[in-house]
């Protein structure tokens, strides 16, 4: 993580023409940590030889794969949520991929209006999340499809401008 962002956002080995923080001023940067809260603690840990991945991201990126919204009771994707929340180093937060646990059917109305909601009260410190569908999917994939006009307009309906 530490490497990427020192080739590409600093160039600080030459590699690319003109560091891209100076390059794309606007481009944001997040970095991905694992899933449970041991993981993330690797990843976020302290470097004192060349910093930390909080001091030069942007936002720590976490998937979230919960059932509907965070406040599912399984402690595997709430704590290292909240202790992102928390954390006084975390610049921002980007959560993806919630409601991948889910229905195998594509999200209905109702579901679509729980994300929302969930969405419209996220912290100011969430600066982006995304619930998790699959436009082209592979068999893996199916259940999340999004495969019909009336699956495209529920989620158009319901969460359009959000």
């Amino acid at each position: 993580m530490n490497r990427v962002y020192s080739e590409l956002a600093t160039n600080s080995y030459g590699h690319v023409a003109q560091s891209w923080r100076q390059k794309y001023p606007a481009l944001k940067w997040a970095v991905a940590v694992g899933l449970n809260n041991q993981a993330m603690q690797v990843h976020l840990q302290w470097q004192s030889t060349d910093g930390g991945v909080r001091d030069k991201y942007d936002y720590v990126a976490y998937h979230v794969y919960a059932d509907a919204d965070m406040r599912c009771p399984q402690p595997i994707y709430v704590n290292p949520y909240n202790y992102l929340l928390n954390d006084q180093y975390t610049k921002g937060i980007v959560l993806s991929e919630f409601g991948i646990n889910g229905s195998p059917q594509p999200p209905t109305a109702a579901e679509v209006d729980n994300y929302r909601g969930w969405v419209n009260g996220l912290p100011a410190k969430v600066k982006f999340a995304s619930a998790f569908v699959a436009m082209n999917p592979t068999d893996q994939w199916t259940s999340y499809a999004l495969d019909s006009i009336t699956d495209g307009q529920t989620i158009g309906d319901h969460w359009g401008g959000y």
